[in-house]
């Protein structure tokens, strides 16, 4: 950080909108219409610059970068825990929604294949370590890094090479509603998730679109 002024700075208040210039030497200060300031920012070039795959949206919220992708189903190997130990199981996930804004991140799943909409329902991901509104338990994991497309994909693989405690382990699943885990044991070789074994999150798409739920609490 320096002393040096900024040379152009903008105040927003609630009856006015202020322009402040500083070249070093002058400072000019005056009101400004708010239709010729959207102009002049919109001249400035801006690039998302290469977005990582099936992302859906990207955004700001409260200052920070949010982001939400589309996960295709995928066998994957995850890590359990049974008497404590570790145990190794593999099923094929659901189609996902993950998103980021900060360092809090959301996952959901969805009951199609196809792209999701802003109207699209979104469904509890059948994964213990998540909370009822789609935040991650991190555990001993480490801190979550800041959203952004460079690590938007790093959290995911974090998120499923931890390892899945009994810990938020219940209300995943239809089948078995006391333990989505014990539901992956009877689908180790299906070619697809049952995507009707999935509870409701009673959330939309929109809602993430919008930046709902991403405040530091659970």
């Amino acid at each position: 950080m320096t002393d040096e002024a900024a040379p152009l700075v903008v105040h927003f208040y609630k009856t006015a909108t202020i322009l402040e210039r500083n070249d070093g030497l002058v400072q000019q200060v005056y009101p400004v219409n708010i239709e010729s300031l959207h102009a002049l920012l919109g001249n400035i070039p801006r690039s998302t610059g290469i977005l990582p795959e099936h992302v859906i949206a990207m955004g700001r919220h409260d200052g920070r970068d949010l982001i939400i992708k589309y996960v295709p189903p995928k066998r994957r190997n995850l890590i359990t825990t049974e008497s404590n130990k570790p145990k190794p199981i593999s099923i094929v996930t659901p189609p996902l929604v993950w998103s980021g804004c900060g360092t809090v991140y959301r996952i959901y799943a969805l009951n199609s294949t196809a792209w999701p909409n802003e109207n699209t329902m979104l469904y509890h991901s059948p994964f213990p370590n998540v909370y009822s509104n789609g935040t991650i338990c991190w555990g001993d994991t480490g801190n979550a890094l800041q959203a952004a497309n460079r690590t938007i994909d790093t959290m995911l693989d974090r998120f499923f090479t931890s390892v899945f405690a009994s810990h938020l382990n219940n209300s995943r699943s239809r089948s078995n509603p006391g333990s989505v885990v014990k539901f992956w044991e009877t689908i180790t070789n299906d070619d697809a998730y049952p995507l009707g074994d999935l509870l409701p999150a009673n959330i939309r798409l929109i809602e993430l679109l919008e930046g709902e739920g991403y405040a530091n609490t659970r």
